[in-house]
């Protein structure tokens, strides 16, 4: 067990709200979560340099909790702004292709991953999203989608009934 209290009421403040949304996010309940992220991000005006990896951390964590509730679009900002306070954590890097992927940005989405795995090596979830990434983006390029893969077809049971007449 870390102990994250700080000399700074304000960051001790902050610190317990985002641990508080590290729980409900854990119970999967993700808008309480994001209330809690946000308030405590608003409760620190000028972060320290530790407040500023505290800071990416907490705005990775509304990512997530924005792309767990589908909103890759509210999501784009603060998957930027953990990439800007912190640009050598790869986490935040994975967070922001996540976000890309989940709008179809395919492009953008490559180019994050493949800085997550750049940072992060040893992380095997960075390299899995990363060539996930690139295979739908050959499979969109080939004009082919998951439903059209030729090479899985898809087989519809049909139950066939015969009579007989006996003669």
């Amino acid at each position: 067990f870390m102990d994250y209290r700080h000399s700074d009421p304000q960051q001790n403040k902050a610190n317990d709200l985002r641990l508080r949304g590290n729980q409900a996010f854990g119970a999967k309940d993700y808008k309480v979560a994001l209330k809690l992220y946000r308030e405590s991000l608003s409760v620190v005006h000028e972060p320290t340099p530790n407040g500023t990896q505290a800071a990416a951390k907490t705005f990775c964590n509304i990512v997530a909790c924005l792309c767990k509730l589908g909103n890759y679009e509210d999501a784009q900002e603060p998957a930027e702004r953990a990439t800007t306070l912190h640009p050598q954590w790869g986490k935040a890097w994975w967070r922001r292709g996540i976000v890309a992927q989940g709008l179809q940005q395919h492009d953008d989405a490559i180019s994050y991953f493949s800085r997550a795995v750049d940072l992060a090596p040893q992380e095997p979830i960075f390299r899995k999203a990363l060539s996930k990434c690139q295979t739908t983006k050959q499979r969109q390029t080939l004009g082919m989608t998951k439903e059209s893969n030729p090479t899985k077809p898809k087989i519809k049971k049909s139950r066939i009934t015969l009579s007989v007449k006996k003669i």
